[in-house]
């Protein structure tokens, strides 16, 4: 069982994608470089007080996130939804600063991230 604690869960990622290090890192990639946009759409229906579509795109964001492995983003988004669902306007507002927090992490953790040991130990088990 994964260690929904840890912020990422990169084992279990590459569990999901078969083992194929270099699937993972892009989808990783496109994962970062969506994120933002992501996070500034929530904002703008969160000051718009469209909580339906907040819970929606945080819903959209919390199912993408935990296929990552990206436990902390996966939860945030949670809360995020939960909020939405609530019409807790200031609990979601506090929850979007965690979610970039969040992110910001995701990113620092992924930088340090070395594919090709990353590879290679996953190679190594499978034999």
């Amino acid at each position: 069982m994964p260690d929904q604690n840890e912020p990422l869960d990169l084992k279990g990622a590459l569990k999901r994608a078969m083992g194929d290090t270099a699937f993972l890192q892009m989808m990783y990639d496109e994962f970062q470089q969506m994120l933002p946009d992501n996070i500034a759409r929530m904002a703008q229906a969160c000051d718009a007080r469209e909580m339906g579509l907040l819970a929606r795109q945080a819903h959209q964001l919390k199912g993408s996130a935990a296929n990552l492995g990206a436990n902390e983003i996966a939860a945030a988004a949670l809360q995020l939804e939960q909020s939405a669902n609530a019409g807790a306007v200031d609990q979601a507002a506090a929850t979007l600063a965690a979610l970039k927090c969040a992110a910001g992490t995701l990113h620092t953790r992924l930088c340090g991230v070395d594919w090709g040991a990353l590879a290679a130990a996953d190679e190594e088990n499978t034999k």
